[in-house]
């Protein structure tokens, strides 16, 4: 794997990106739990909520976009503000190369600037390559 992949905040230009990217996911059954494609508005929901410490980065390798990387809290009480749940969605062409590796090795290295001390990920028994 080239050693040019940049993580960089998401904006609204890259919402169409993440769009495809998620929904390509769902036929799968490997990554998400939503059987239908989610519209374009609700990502931008999610492009237009996230901050500072509850970012959305998208990973890039020659200027192209590759993949996300999605924090949210976990849960609404203050004693779990320092934990983020983290999904990492790749385009389907760059599965399987260790990409999905390097954007959550990216992920643990910055969380402490997020001020997240706990990481947790929601993946199904059955997806081998991320629980790996």
């Amino acid at each position: 794997m080239p050693d040019d992949m940049i993580c960089r905040p998401a904006t609204a230009a890259d919402i169409p990106f993440i769009a495809e990217t998620y929904n390509a996911t769902i036929p799968g059954r490997m990554a998400t739990a939503d059987t239908e494609p989610v519209s374009e508005y609700l990502i931008e929901s999610w492009v237009t909520n996230q901050d500072a410490h509850r970012p959305i980065w998208i990973a890039a390798e020659g200027g192209k976009s590759i993949g996300y990387i999605l924090f949210k809290n976990f849960y609404g009480r203050p004693a779990y503000r320092g934990t983020a749940e983290i999904s990492i969605y790749l385009r389907a062409d760059y599965r399987g190369k260790g990409y999905g590796k390097q954007m959550l090795q990216y992920a643990l290295e910055n969380a402490a600037s997020l001020e997240i001390h706990t990481l947790l990920a929601f993946i199904f028994s059955h997806n081998e390559p991320s629980i790996r």
